[in-house]
Formats: structure tokens, C-alpha cells, sequence
């Protein structure tokens, strides 16, 4: 398998397509490095939140709390709904909440690393024949179903 030499800088990460949940770790998927994975794999870049957002149990928001984000369990002021570590928990209306099979990590030294998810078919056919809703037919030429 060929990962990405480097981590994306802090300002490229991506929308956060889920957060697992217990760590509030944010995953963002990358369809053009899952491309070049096994069948079933996915590629994400993760981003490890910081002390206040796992102190104030932030998990709607990208890559630090944004108090305006009525969605955030912090700015509601309650515990985070995604407690189980071995569910990621989707924040993106185009997924649903998993549960990968396997997860290998991928440590770039960071806040931002990667990761290989292994999801069945069954839980990603759906949501990545969604994922790229304006150019649908670009995700079954590259292989990606």
C-alpha cells in the first residue's frame, strides 16, 4: 500500500466526515489516496483534538471549538452522545455512524495523521455513492465501488 509521504498542513484539513467517538478524534476521508487501497479500504486524515475540546466534550467542530456551532455538545453546554471508542460517529448528513472492522493508523509526527479504515461494503457503498453527489459517476470510474 502507498500512503502519502506527508500530513496535510493544519489549514488543509479537510470537512470532517466523522468523529470516533470516547477520543472526539476527527476523521476526514480522502477518496483520491483510498483509490489506490484494497477493496473496502478508506483513507482518512485524522486530527487529534486538543485538551479544551476534549475537556469541554466538543464534537461537531472542525479543528478547534467554534461557540457559535449550535450543533457542538460544548456551546450546549453537555457530555458528547458519541462515547462508544469503536464507533465513528458520523457529522456529515451524507454518511452514517460505522463501525470500521480494523483501523491502522499512520503517525506523521503531528496533530493531523492518517489512517486506513477497513469498512465492509454493506457500510460504505451508500454513503460514498453519496459522497460525491455532483460527479457520482467519477467515484465508479476510479474504482472506488
Amino acid at each position: 500500500m502507498a500512503y502519502p509521504e506527508s500530513a496535510p498542513r493544519y489549514g488543509q484539513f479537510g470537512d470532517v466526515t466523522f468523529v470516533r467517538g470516547g477520543v472526539l478524534e476527527r476523521f476526514s476521508i480522502d477518496l483520491e489516496v483510498s483509490r489506490g487501497l484494497g477493496r473496502g479500504m478508506y483513507w482518512f486524515w485524522t486530527y487529534e483534538p486538543t485538551f479544551h475540546m476534549l475537556n469541554t466534550q466538543c464534537d461537531m467542530c472542525k479543528k478547534r471549538h467554534i461557540p457559535k456551532n449550535i450543533e457542538c455538545s460544548a456551546t450546549l453546554g453537555v457530555r458528547s452522545p458519541f462515547d462508544n471508542p469503536n464507533i465513528l460517529y458520523s457529522v456529515d448528513e451524507r454518511f452514517e455512524n460505522v463501525r470500521p472492522t480494523t483501523i491502522r493508523f499512520v503517525d506523521y509526527g503531528g496533530k493531523i495523521n492518517g489512517c486506513v479504515v477497513y469498512l465492509s461494503r454493506d457500510n460504505i457503498y451508500a454513503q460514498a455513492k453519496e459522497l460525491m453527489i455532483n460527479d457520482a459517476t467519477q467515484v465508479h470510474r476510479k474504482g472506488l465501488l
